[in-house]
């Protein structure tokens, strides 16, 4: 379900990361999204990291150290990675 209360149907679900440093578990493929949505949630407990918005954009920290592992800036509304 969207956020306009819409139900789009699911055609896969997998994991990805194989090529990134970064996990991404329970991937759910809905053919009509217009963005990618990820749970913040499961991302920082797939890969044990914090993530800090502001203005500009936001700041993954790893979550025993507090360094931080990548910035990226927004263009637009939302915020990306």
């Amino acid at each position: 379900m969207v956020g306009n209360g819409s139900c789009l149907p699911v055609i896969s679900v997998g994991n990805a990361g194989t090529h990134s440093p970064f996990r991404l578990s329970n991937v759910l493929v809905a053919l009509d999204m217009v963005y990618n949505l990820l749970s913040i949630h499961q991302f920082t407990a797939d890969n044990s990291c914090s993530i800090e918005f502001d203005s500009s954009g936001l700041t993954m920290k790893d979550s025993v150290s507090r360094r931080p592992l990548l910035r990226c800036d927004s263009v637009g509304p939302l915020y990306t990675l």
